[in-house]
C-alpha cells in the first residue's frame, strides 16, 4: 500500500536542496496539470530545481524538470499545499 508523504517530508526534501543535494520527488503527474485532484497511486518522477516555497498560510509553489522542460508548479496561481500533499510520495536525495 501507498501512502501519501505529508507536508513536513516536502519540505525535508526542499532543506536538502537548499544544502545542494540534488532531488526528485515521486509524484503523481496530475500535480503537474490538475492537483485539485487526490491521486491513487504515483505515476511519475521530477526533478526539483527550486525550494518548495510556501506562499501564504495553505499555498505553494516550486520549480521542477519533467518532460524535457523546466516547469513551474503551478503554471498559474498557487497550488494549495492539500493538494501538493494528495499528489506527492516521497522524494530521493543525492549529494556528489
Amino acid at each position: 500500500m501507498l501512502l501519501c508523504k505529508d507536508w513536513d517530508n516536502a519540505q525535508e526534501a526542499s532543506d536538502l536542496k537548499k544544502h545542494g543535494y540534488h532531488v526528485c520527488l515521486f509524484i503523481n503527474a496530475d500535480l503537474l496539470e490538475n492537483p485539485t485532484q487526490a491521486s491513487v497511486i504515483p505515476d511519475h518522477w521530477i526533478v526539483l530545481l527550486s525550494t518548495i516555497d510556501k506562499v501564504n498560510v495553505d499555498c505553494c509553489k516550486l520549480t521542477c524538470f519533467s518532460w524535457g522542460e523546466r516547469r513551474p508548479v503551478p503554471k498559474v496561481g498557487n497550488l494549495r499545499i492539500m493538494h501538493f500533499e494528495w499528489n506527492y510520495y516521497g522524494y530521493v536525495a543525492c549529494k556528489f
